[in-house]
């Protein structure tokens, strides 16, 4: 069974990830963020990634202030080199085990006004995204995709539930 943390979050003693190393791209905010904070929990050594530098680095920052081991990449997983480079910074940690897919976009709006240049830009985020996992699968032991429902309240809940089910007990 697990143990309630001050801010109400659960966690296990003495880590389901404990030893494991982790990429989570789109941590910056949300779910990308939840995630990174539960897997440091959790015991997991991470490599955080976003193309927005300054809210990655101040979430590094944080986790490391609880103990967690963390590197950062600030990149755009559209990029093929950024990705390349965000797979091999878990190369510090000797492995992978884990790779959350969860950088993505979505253009904000009335779907019927969105331009054919706008969904070809979340294509490429989403395609750069599966071949990065493509390319790490071999080494990987759990793969996660978070997605985006817009409307859907319960999202971060969701995911973040999904993946501890994942994680088992």
């Amino acid at each position: 069974a697990g143990k309630r943390c001050h801010d109400g979050a659960v966690t296990h003693s003495p880590g389901r990830l404990l030893g494991k190393s982790a990429v989570i791209t789109g941590a910056a905010f949300g779910i990308g963020r939840a995630t990174a904070v539960l897997f440091a929990r959790e015991g997991a050594r991470l490599v955080v990634t976003d193309i927005q530098g300054e809210p990655l680095r101040a979430l590094a920052d944080e986790l490391r202030a609880e103990g967690a081991e963390v590197e950062t990449v600030v990149g755009d997983v559209s990029v093929q080199d950024d990705a390349r480079r965000m797979i091999a910074a878990a190369e510090r940690f000797g492995r992978l085990d884990v790779l959350v897919a969860n950088a993505g976009i979505i253009p904000l709006g009335d779907a019927s006004e969105i331009s054919v240049a706008d969904w070809d830009e979340v294509m490429a985020v989403v395609k750069q995204a599966v071949d990065a996992v493509a390319a790490v699968s071999e080494r990987v032991s759990l793969v996660l995709k978070a997605d985006i429902r817009p409307g859907y309240t319960g999202q971060l809940t969701a995911k973040v539930q999904r993946i501890e089910e994942a994680l088992g007990d």
